[in-house]
């Protein structure tokens, strides 16, 4: 198995990076959600 960098061109395709914005009130509210049955791992 080969593990590449996000920043491979690879996955340009995907798009983008974001950097430098704070994620920290989505990260929260997505604690708080249920996830659906047959979710997740």
């Amino acid at each position: 198995m080969e593990i590449y960098h996000i920043t491979d061109k690879r996955f340009k395709k995907y798009g983008r990076v974001i950097r430098h914005m704070d994620f920290s009130s989505l990260v929260e509210a997505m604690k708080k959600t249920p996830i659906p049955e047959g979710v997740g791992g």
